[in-house]
């Protein structure tokens, strides 16, 4: 016995036939169907993936101009420190006897040269981790003032260290400030020129204040 499409007449085929053609049109349904399935499964992958990708890349280039934007801010500072303290050296007035100091004068003298030394905040933790996240020829010359800074501090706690001993006079001293003033000089020079290839490659603001905090979570202790 056959059975027709009914209303058309034809295709006229017997129970098994139907069945077999069923059987033979779900499996194509079924394979286009996962394909589909497949298809938009890969391409909401894709989305997604791109998604977290320029998100990260957000992440990053946020992070990268909030660390750009501090580093510059502790360049004006230290650009300024610098400065005092050529200024401030420059104005003393150290009677260059040929005496060793006393230890009222190791005192002061030492209190002095701990004033000039001070605190940079570009010598934080921070800031030098920050530096590593710059491109090389942005960060070499911040990484050079990192270093005249270092040179200019260990000059002073030199001078500090033979004062405590006793082992200079005052007349070694004028000589050893002079040193001290050349490397702050040099310390404003490199401050300077770093700030300015630093907000001319990253297109950072100008109008930086010298209290503007570090990005958040990223605070020295």
């Amino acid at each position: 016995m056959t059975y027709c499409i009914y209303g058309l007449g034809f295709p006229c085929l017997t129970q098994s036939e139907w069945a077999g053609w069923s059987q033979a049109v779900a499996s194509i349904v079924a394979i286009g169907v996962a394909i589909w399935l497949g298809e938009r499964q890969h391409k909401r992958t894709l989305d997604l993936v791109r998604d977290e990708r320029e998100r990260l890349e957000q992440e990053r280039a946020r992070d990268l101009k909030n660390s750009a934007i501090w580093i510059a801010s502790c360049l004006i500072d230290t650009s300024k420190r610098a400065k005092q303290r050529v200024d401030l050296i420059q104005g003393l007035a150290i009677d260059s006897k040929d005496e060793k100091p006393t230890a009222a004068d190791v005192v002061k003298l030492q209190a002095m040269l701990s004033a000039f030394k001070g605190r940079w905040e570009l010598q934080s933790p921070y800031v030098l981790q920050a530096i590593h996240k710059l491109d090389p020829e942005i960060a070499s010359p911040i990484s050079q003032t990192v270093r005249a800074v270092e040179l200019y501090c260990s000059g002073l706690d030199g001078i500090s260290q033979l004062i405590g001993s006793q082992m200079i006079s005052f007349k070694a001293f004028p000589p050893a400030l002079k040193t001290a003033t050349e490397r702050a000089a040099k310390i404003e020079q490199k401050a300077k020129s770093a700030y300015d290839l630093l907000v001319k490659s990253l297109s950072i603001p100008m109008d930086l204040e010298d209290d503007k905090e570090p990005p958040e979570g990223q605070k020295n202790s």
